[in-house]
């Protein structure tokens, strides 16, 4: 069953109490909630996350940050982050200052950049060793190296773009099954390398890059867009994917070189425009609202569409990370032109 992830940014809603005191760096107050639509055949999940406050977490500002743990990052400024283990969420601005802001020298490590999160990175984003990157959000760096490394039980590192992933530089892909574009858009001002098997486009996910050159057989695969607008190296055959759309129809050559078939496509189709584009939501809604009472959520959205969907589920997580069920709404509840309102009890492992 395929999945189709979308996480939208919507409106905080933040408490602050006067007894309390919060410390600068303290993360553990936030907490998440999920919002799963499904459809009639169950082949698409529509995911909102919505960050929930029940109280008020300060800025963190940080020269050096260490990672013995899983923690939410709201916004800073950094020089180095170095893990031992862990993962960060990123949900608000974070920017890094030093060339190679990111060590690991511990066990698998992980960023997670929600919709509403951004992450810039001055010069290059080099994923080695163990390393995983999932951007829902923003992220922009000066180049971007997906490194071979060794495989740690069964698993590489790997990239997974569901939002907007901007380079400004070269793009190398040298790890094999690594970088993903689910739905996303990663646009590279310079050259996207391909060196080993590693792009794999799902749900129409788009790149669109400057320059190509591709120095292995088939190194794309999946269904998605890819557009070219400056120089083109098919030194291999492209891929035997034949939903992979490709465009070089915007380029700045004579006008010979730009209607002269690409040669090494493979099974690519060759398009100006895409025609791959996402699937509809099994719902559409509007003024949605997740307040905290104590220990219930109130969940408040109007919805406009419902034509397909067939329940909703809602999870509950203090970190992003781990989810807990803690209710499943019938679709009889989830008419259209309906006011929807339901009081959820959270529950704590």
């Amino acid at each position: 069953m395929k999945k189709l992830l979308f996480l939208l940014a919507f409106s905080t809603f933040i408490f602050s109490c006067k007894d309390q005191v919060i410390e600068e760096s303290s993360t553990k107050d936030q907490s998440f909630v999920k919002l799963s639509f499904v459809d009639e055949d169950e082949s698409f999940e529509d995911s909102r996350i919505i960050r929930v406050y029940d109280l008020l977490v300060a800025r963190l500002f940080a020269q050096n940050l260490t990672v013995e743990e899983d923690i939410t990052l709201s916004e800073g400024d950094f020089d180095v982050v170095q893990f031992k283990k862990g993962t960060i969420v990123i949900t608000g601005q974070v920017s890094f200052k030093n060339l190679n802001p990111i060590n690991n020298n511990g066990d698998k490590i992980k960023i997670l950049i929600l919709k509403e999160g951004t992450l810039n990175l001055p010069s290059s984003l080099n994923q080695n060793g163990d390393f995983d990157v999932i951007n829902y959000g923003n992220l922009y760096t000066r180049n971007h190296e997906m490194q071979a490394a060794t495989v740690k039980n069964g698993k590489r590192n790997s990239f997974q773009n569901f939002g907007n992933h901007y380079v400004d530089g070269e793009l190398q892909i040298s790890s094999d099954n690594s970088f993903y574009i689910n739905a996303g858009f990663t646009s590279v001002s310079y050259n996207t390398n391909f060196h080993q098997k590693g792009y794999i486009a799902q749900e129409c996910g788009q790149l669109i890059t400057n320059g190509l050159n591709v120095n292995i057989d088939n190194a794309v695969s999946g269904k998605g867009f890819i557009k070219v607008t400056g120089n083109l190296n098919l030194n291999h055959k492209l891929t035997e994917s034949a939903e992979i759309e490709f465009s070089y129809c915007d380029v700045n050559a004579p006008r010979e070189l730009k209607n002269q078939e690409p040669q090494n496509l493979g099974a690519a189709k060759r398009v100006c425009v895409a025609t791959c584009t996402p699937g509809s939501m099994p719902i559409k809604y509007k003024n949605l609202s997740v307040v905290r009472l104590g220990n219930k959520l109130k969940i408040t959205f109007d919805i406009l569409e419902s034509s397909s969907l067939q329940g909703m589920r809602v999870l509950y997580s203090p970190n992003a990370l781990k989810w807990k069920e803690i209710y499943v709404e019938s679709p009889e509840r989830l008419k259209a032109d309906t006011k929807y309102e339901q009081e959820v009890d959270i529950i704590k492992d």
